[in-house]
């Protein structure tokens, strides 16, 4: 996709409750900007018009369109007890011992964006191809019949 339809695409999700359709790999992902939480507005992720819990749980095309976020296991104040115990040697064995690891980091998948680079840098690192569908029910481009996903290795 180009530079001019990402813009479109932005502008397009300024205003509250507006959609945007973009197609990668023969799926559909509709982009709806609405309210998240109390005062916060986000960009929600549908595929195909759907969104469902067995997604995040197994690889699958559906939550590679997901956000991914990376978050340290322990809460910063548990991993400042952890680093300050693994200056000793006594506290690095226990650490290891019970194959405890400050620095230990978790991957898991979200659905609301907080903007459009953020899903474009994404979109454009995983799939070959993205297509712009529509603008707020708007038909802009057809459907490619070819669209592939990068492989991650």
């Amino acid at each position: 996709m180009k530079k001019e339809d990402w813009k479109r695409i932005e502008e397009a999700l300024s205003p509250v409750f507006a959609e945007v359709e973009i197609a990668v790999k023969g799926a559909r992902i509709r982009l709806r900007k609405g309210p998240v939480s109390m005062n916060r507005l986000g960009i929600m992720t549908y595929v195909n018009g759907e969104l469902k819990a067995e997604w995040f749980s197994k690889e699958c095309l559906e939550r590679k369109c997901m956000r991914p976020k990376l978050q340290y296991v322990y809460i910063p104040k548990d991993r400042a007890i952890l680093v300050k115990l693994g200056k000793t040697r006594a506290g690095r064995k226990a650490l290891r011992d019970r194959g405890v690891d400050p620095n230990a980091k978790i991957r898991f998948y979200g659905v609301v964006w907080n903007n459009v680079d953020q899903i474009r840098r994404h979109y454009e690192k995983t799939f070959d191809l993205v297509s712009l569908v529509s603008l707020n029910g708007e038909i802009v481009y057809g459907v490619p019949d070819r669209i592939e996903v990068k492989d991650e290795h």
